[in-house]
């Protein structure tokens, strides 16, 4: 049995946009719960379930399975880039582990093994690196933007704008509202209003990044293969 997949990048943009806006909504509403120290009986399975700001819940799995996504797609990039004997294909190739890694990352927040009190406390630094980890991870994302940027300078146009959006959203959120949000966190505490909306703006920015950079893909991909099928093959009889 052979299963054929397709659809528009448009058609999927639009799709995850209202998983978007459902996660943000339903994120809002938990951190309201939050704040009014869990007011129903349903409240606390409810945060469990829908808060940006934890992890292994709905949200979390939502952000990871985008991301995957992305990996899938850039490596389907990657193989139509190696078939041309394109010199940008490895970039496409190191994109796709890249994300892979961030989806792993953001299943099991493998980023918070940088996250070292005790270092922040000896170095007694600034309180925007309250989360330490941002001070590696902004230096990764420098180093990566320096050596992507022949790469980019090379992509059609309209993709270049789609692909420049996403970072700002992602990066504005994962690096730039992280670093707001750990200054909120030690002002105000964890279970400030403030921080609540930090923490709400931070994943919807992510999220959002991550929509247009799948709607920047598949626009590309459909430019380089108008047709490009994900089958999947079912057989009861062993190989030879």
């Amino acid at each position: 049995m052979r299963i054929i997949i397709s659809a528009s990048p448009y058609k999927v943009a639009k799709f995850l946009s209202f998983l978007l806006l459902f996660f943000t909504t339903t994120g809002i509403i938990a951190e309201i719960f939050i704040f009014l120290n869990y007011p129903f009986g349903s409240s606390e399975w409810f945060v469990e379930l829908f808060d940006l700001d934890a992890e292994l819940n709905l949200p979390a799995w939502y952000s990871s399975f985008t991301l995957l996504f992305c990996s899938l797609i850039l490596r389907a990039i990657t193989q139509i880039k190696k078939t041309a004997r394109d010199r940008y294909a490895s970039y496409w190739k190191i994109l796709a582990n890249i994300f892979f890694f961030l989806a792993l990352d953001e299943a099991f927040s493998l980023h918070e093994l940088l996250i070292i009190p005790s270092l922040r406390e000896s170095l007694n630094i600034p309180s925007i690196f309250y989360q330490t980890w941002v001070i590696v991870g902004g230096i990764l994302v420098l180093i990566f933007l320096y050596s992507y940027l022949k790469f980019f300078w090379h992509l059609p146009k309209k993709v270049q704008r789609l692909f420049l959006m996403a970072t700002l959203f992602y990066l504005g959120g994962a690096l730039g509202m992280e670093m707001i949000g750990g200054y909120v966190w030690e002002t105000y505490g964890r279970l400030s209003l403030a921080y609540a909306l930090s923490t709400t703006v931070e994943e919807a920015l992510e999220m959002l990044g991550i929509v247009v950079f799948i709607y920047g893909l598949l626009y590309y991909i459909s430019s380089l293969a108008p047709e490009v099928n994900l089958q999947i093959n079912f057989s009861d009889k062993a190989k030879p």
